[in-house]
């Protein structure tokens, strides 16, 4: 997570793309990593039982702080003017970097957190933790993989909210390689087939003005006219098809892995054989290299 838009609430300098810096696990403040040593805590520790989270609403518009202005911050950060002796080593408050020894670790890039943590320190992302249609969250990282995290976030989002519809990218944009990876194979399918059966009208006219006669039954059956009509009414629910998968497919995926989920326990004999299983489900590259391996091989070939 970035926030080059924000500002650290300690010393009030806008943070840049080459700050360190470190997020309250409990609100999700932002702060530089120095500001948060020196003082020891979060800046808004005061409003935590309040239940105050940080919101972000920042500027979009990133000021640089008046080396002339009469107004001066909490605290001067070493590279800002007046700082004097060495910042490292003077202050001795907990590294927030270390390991908490809690066990719990972000799903995102892997920091481990506090028990009580609800933010990242490291990415500022959200903890997941609890259950997940009935499913602690420790099993659904094991059965979706190296890439839980994000799918875990919206899953989460859906769970807590009741919502069916989530935009997300990678359905609406590549869902073969979506479908593929996550070993969605009856509906990678489903989805080449009706993609094949709205392509017809296209492949139809292509071929008539090549001269071709691959579809030269299904071109007097129609007057081109109308075939043009069709092409475009297909083209308009392949894109129909596509935004259904971007906002509905990730809700359709979860309910289809709480159902394996389920199945794997109930064909499992232990605790030891039931994460195994769920490892070997884990979504697999194997199929995708070998889509785009024919998808190469056609490209080639249709140039000779």
């Amino acid at each position: 997570m970035y926030y080059l838009n924000a500002a650290c609430p300690v010393c009030g300098q806008a943070f840049t793309e080459n700050d360190d810096v470190v997020v309250c696990p409990v609100c999700g403040t932002p702060h530089h990593r120095d500001c948060y040593q020196h003082l020891g805590h979060c800046f808004n520790e005061t409003l935590h039982s309040q239940g105050y989270e940080w919101e972000g609403t920042v500027n979009t518009e990133t000021t640089v702080p008046d080396p002339n202005q009469e107004t001066q911050p909490l605290f001067r950060r070493p590279d800002m003017p007046g700082m004097q002796e060495p910042y490292y080593g003077r202050y001795q408050q907990a590294d927030p970097y270390q390991d908490t020894g809690s066990g719990n670790r972000c799903m995102f890039c892997g920091y481990e957190v506090a028990d009580d943590a609800r933010f990242c320190n490291i990415c500022g992302r959200p903890i997941i933790r609890g259950e997940i249609d009935g499913i602690p969250v420790e099993e659904w990282g094991r059965f979706l993989g190296r890439t839980a995290a994000p799918v875990l976030a919206a899953f989460k989002n859906q769970d807590e909210k009741h919502k069916k519809r989530t935009l997300y990218l990678p359905l609406l944009i590549v869902p073969e390689v979506f479908l593929l990876h996550r070993r969605l194979w009856l509906e990678f399918l489903v989805y080449e087939l009706i993609g094949g059966l709205l392509a017809i009208p296209a492949m139809v006219i292509y071929a008539s003005e090549l001269g071709a006669t691959t579809f030269s039954g299904l071109t007097s059956l129609l007057p081109m006219a109308t075939w043009t009509t069709l092409m475009t009414v297909c083209a308009i629910l392949i894109i129909a098809v596509r935004v259904c998968l971007g906002l509905f497919g990730l809700w359709y995926y979860r309910k289809w892995s709480v159902r394996k989920i389920q199945r794997i326990r109930s064909l499992s004999t232990g605790e030891e054989e039931y994460s195994a299983r769920l490892l070997r489900s884990q979504p697999t590259m194997i199929p995708v290299y070998i889509l785009l391996g024919l998808y190469v091989f056609y490209l080639f070939s249709s140039f000779r």
